[in-house]
């Protein structure tokens, strides 16, 4: 009786130039995953930034509520231009202290208001804007780490007011609030 063997493969294992790709494609997919948490982080970031500046303000317009003669006086607004100043500002205190003027709390008011702007944001500043019966406010910061195309990306729907942009320097992030008493 005749038997009949099955011929041999010849390959045995894969071969070099498919472990090689197995690889490139391997480093290539980590690296989209690295890549894809990186951006997960600076935009986790960028949120926290909004809604700390969302949150300061609407504190800041009920402040000015609360004090309708500063706010009609316009002792609410803070028209300098941008600076990213990290130092506290001293906070002034009330003549009479059983009563404090409608000056007197407004601008305790914004002292308070730009020190936590400046506690909670990198290089928080404002600029508030009051025209009729009505305020704008603009809460300025920088973002650290930020890719440079995301740099002049608006916040809130509206860019910084040119007037309140420095005239050198990182040009900062805006977000805007409109308010009425």
């Amino acid at each position: 009786m005749l038997t009949r063997y099955a011929p041999r493969s010849r390959q045995r294992g894969m071969a070099l130039i498919e472990v090689l790709a197995a690889m490139l494609i391997t480093a290539f997919g980590l690296t989209a995953i690295s890549l894809l948490l990186v951006a997960t982080m600076q935009y986790g970031k960028i949120a926290q930034f909004q809604t700390t500046a969302q949150q300061l303000a609407a504190g800041y317009a009920e402040q000015m509520r609360a004090n309708p003669e500063g706010f009609t006086g316009g002792l609410y607004d803070k028209t300098s231009r941008y600076g990213a100043s990290t130092g506290a500002l001293t906070v002034p205190g009330c003549v009479d202290a059983s009563e404090c003027t409608a000056s007197e709390l407004a601008a305790i008011d914004a002292a308070q208001w730009l020190n936590k702007l400046r506690a909670n944001l990198p290089g928080g500043d404002a600029y508030v804007q009051r025209s009729g019966n009505a305020a704008d406010i603009w809460v300025m910061w920088l973002e650290p780490g930020t890719q440079s195309g995301l740099d002049t990306l608006a916040l809130g729907g509206a860019t910084c007011p040119s007037v309140a942009l420095p005239a050198s320097g990182s040009t900062p992030r805006c977000y805007f609030l409109r308010v009425w008493l």
